[in-house]
């Protein structure tokens, strides 16, 4: 009884281990991310009111999430960084006369691998629009939602 314990505990820690480190790649190619994002945003109404780069490390990324390196398909040792190698782009979006939701989109690679919308509690239904909206736009692609009272 308690072999076939620990033999279930590790095929399942095991099972988990591999889901982990075998997640398909839903990362989108920077130039075509920017183009539907914009569009998607702009089709719920949302405008933007200021956007800027910032460092990757301020937009961390989910647990569930694994950032993947791409494997070049050039011979060459010399890789030219095209887009957002690493990096993180803010998004103020208002949608009407509503205060700014941030919404945040992390590239890794010179893709964009997740999208972060942070909110205040007030803003809840607001954020969830929009995070609705690009679920339309981007099915199967992580977005997060974080609402607090600041």
């Amino acid at each position: 009884m308690k072999r076939t314990v620990i033999i279930l505990l590790a095929v399942s820690i095991l099972g988990l281990a591999a889901a982990y480190f075998f997640q398909p790649d839903t990362s989108i190619d920077y130039a075509s991310f920017q183009s539907r994002f914009a569009t998607a945003f702009r089709r719920a109404d949302f405008h933007a009111v200021e956007v800027a780069s910032c460092s990757g490390d301020q937009i961390p990324f989910p647990w569930t999430l694994r950032p993947q390196r791409r494997a070049s398909t050039r011979d060459s040792h010399i890789d030219f960084a095209v887009g957002f190698p690493d990096s993180a782009e803010h998004y103020k979006l208002v949608i009407d006369d509503s205060p700014p939701l941030d919404c945040f989109v992390r590239y890794f690679d010179s893709r964009a691998a997740f999208i972060a919308i942070r909110a205040r509690s007030s803003q809840a239904s607001v954020a969830r629009a929009l995070r609705s909206a690009l679920a339309q736009e981007f099915p199967g692609f992580t977005i997060t939602l974080t609402t607090n009272d600041g």
